[in-house]
């Protein structure tokens, strides 16, 4: 009787040892693939930024005289929207998920995105002639284009397989047409 009774001891904490290393295990997984669930979005809002950047860029490098590639570049920063919502709705699950020097470099853009888009919002706003205006937009722009490579590059490396090709550009024009009514509901544009 003293065998079978250590016998079935043993196999009960077997079994206990077993499940809580599973439980653990599938707590890992689950983890893991919010993370990458997280990030998979993410990467799509950062992508749809990385196209404005680059057209933007594109303009200021434009040949063309200086006065109106800086008026193009901002016309286009003004009429379109940078996303952030995606950023806003996740950064706590992701300040949880990602290490911090990783999850600092994803901060740092999207303070620049804002930085961005304030300095734009300042831009429209008159200003007083004997004000000397030097517009650090082309920087700030190539700036953040080359923080969202980074960004992207964080997230290929947890989401090797993570793609936009999903999008299309209906997608981007429903999207866009419904923030800028948005915007202009809440006043943003004239």
């Amino acid at each position: 009787m003293g065998y079978a009774l250590q016998y079935l001891l043993g196999a009960g904490i077997l079994g206990v040892l077993l499940t809580q290393v599973f439980t653990v295990w599938r707590e890992r997984q689950d983890r893991r693939r919010e993370r990458n669930g997280l990030l998979r979005i993410l990467f799509s809002e950062i992508h749809l930024n990385q196209m404005l950047l680059h057209n933007v860029d594109t303009l200021y490098q434009a040949n063309m005289p200086k006065e109106h590639r800086m008026k193009a570049g901002r016309r286009t920063l003004e009429r379109e929207h940078m996303y952030r919502e995606t950023w806003e709705a996740t950064r706590v699950q992701l300040a949880q998920h990602l290490a911090s020097y990783k999850f600092s470099v994803i901060a740092g853009y999207y303070a620049n995105l804002m930085m961005l888009e304030r300095d734009v919002r300042q831009r429209q706003e008159p200003r007083e002639s004997d004000v000397i205006d030097v517009d650090a937009t082309p920087e700030l722009v190539e700036e953040l284009h080359e923080r969202g490579q980074q960004v992207e590059q964080i997230v290929k490396e947890y989401v090797p397989d993570v793609t936009t090709d999903e999008i299309t550009i209906g997608d981007l024009m429903k999207r866009a047409d419904a923030r800028r009514k948005a915007r202009l509901e809440e006043g943003w544009e004239r």
